[in-house]
C-alpha cells in the first residue's frame, strides 16, 4: 500500500504524454469512420501523419513508448535492458522540439473539441503515464525505480489476453459500436480472427495502412489455402453445388487484389471467415 502512494505521487500531464496524444487521435478517426463523418476522418489522419510520420520527432518519441509498452513475456535481464536502451534513446531526443511539437498538437485538439477530447478514455492509461515518468528526469529516483519495476514487471508477465493487447489502441465503447454493427447484419458473434481483422483494419486509418496491407494479404492466402483444402474434402468434392459454391467463392478471393480496401471489402472478409470456420468444423465433427 506504501509502494502505490509513492508511485502516484508525482502528477502527470497526459498533454505531455506523446503516447497518449496519438491514441486520442486514433480513437477520434475511429469515430470519424463509425460516424461516416468523412471530412472529419480525412483531416485527423492529415494531422496523424504530420506529426507521427516516419521522421518526426514524436514519431521517434512514441515508438520509444512501444518498444516498452508492447513488451511481454520477456526475462527480466531482457526487460531491463529493452527499458535502459529506451531511456539512452529517449535522452538523445531534442526536449525542446518535442514539447514544441506537442504544443502544435494539443492545440489542435483543442480546437476540435474545445478540450473535451483529452477525456477521452484510454483503457491501458495507466502503464502509458508510469512509461513518461520513467522518462521524466525530473521524477525524485526512489520513485523513479519503483516505476521501473512496476514496468518491468509488467514486460516479464503475460498478457490477460491476446486480445488485450490487439485492442490496446482501441477504447471498448468504439471497438463494440463497430462490432455491434456488423452483427446486427449478419446475426453471428465475431470470431477471433474477424476481430483481429476487425481491430487491425480500424487502426489502419491512423498509420496510413502499411502495416494492415501486410496483414490482409496474408490473412486473404490462408483463407485461399483453406479454400482450396476444403476442395479435397468428400463432404464438398462429391457434392456439386457445395463445390461450385467453393469454387465461385475462391474465384471471387482471388480477385481481392484488384479491389480497393474499404468497409464493403473488409465485411465480405470476414462473411468468408465465418464460413471458413463453419467448414472446418464440419470437417472435424465428420473427421470425428
Amino acid at each position: 500500500m506504501q509502494q502505490t502512494k509513492k508511485i502516484v505521487k508525482t502528477k502527470h500531464n497526459k498533454k505531455r504524454n506523446t503516447a497518449f496524444l496519438y491514441e486520442v487521435i486514433v480513437r477520434e478517426i475511429t469515430n470519424a469512420v463509425l460516424q461516416k463523418n468523412e471530412e472529419q476522418k480525412k483531416f485527423l489522419v492529415k494531422v496523424c501523419k504530420s506529426f507521427f510520420s516516419r521522421g518526426q520527432v514524436l514519431k521517434k518519441e512514441l515508438d520509444l513508448y512501444r518498444a516498452v509498452h508492447e513488451s511481454y513475456e520477456v526475462s527480466n535481464d531482457i526487460a531491463q535492458k529493452i527499458l535502459n536502451e529506451a531511456k539512452f534513446q529517449y535522452e538523445l531526443l531534442d526536449k525542446k522540439q518535442i514539447f514544441n511539437e506537442q504544443t502544435k498538437l494539443v492545440n489542435i485538439l483543442n480546437k476540435i473539441s474545445n478540450g473535451s477530447i483529452f477525456n477521452t478514455f484510454v483503457s491501458d492509461y495507466k502503464n502509458l503515464a508510469t512509461i513518461s515518468q520513467i522518462f521524466n528526469n525530473s521524477v525524485p529516483v526512489k520513485e523513479k525505480v519503483l516505476l521501473e519495476s512496476q514496468i518491468v514487471s509488467k514486460m516479464t508477465s503475460t498478457p490477460e489476453s491476446a486480445e488485450k493487447d490487439k485492442l490496446v489502441t482501441l477504447d471498448s465503447l468504439t471497438y463494440n459500436l463497430f462490432v455491434k454493427k456488423f452483427n446486427e447484419q449478419y446475426s453471428n458473434s465475431l470470431l477471433s480472427e474477424q476481430k483481429e481483422l476487425l481491430t487491425k483494419y480500424v487502426m489502419s486509418f491512423a498509420d496510413g495502412g502499411t502495416e494492415f496491407k501486410l496483414y490482409l494479404n496474408e490473412e486473404i492466402q490462408r483463407i485461399k489455402n483453406s479454400l482450396k483444402t476444403s476442395l479435397e474434402e468428400k463432404q464438398i468434392a462429391e457434392d456439386r453445388f457445395l463445390k461450385d459454391k467453393t469454387v465461385m467463392v475462391l474465384e471471387r478471393v482471388e480477385n481481392y487484389k484488384q479491389k480497393d480496401i474499404d468497409n464493403s471489402l473488409i465485411e465480405e472478409v470476414m462473411k468468408i471467415q465465418s464460413l471458413i470456420k463453419e467448414i472446418e468444423s464440419k470437417e472435424e465433427t465428420n473427421n470425428g
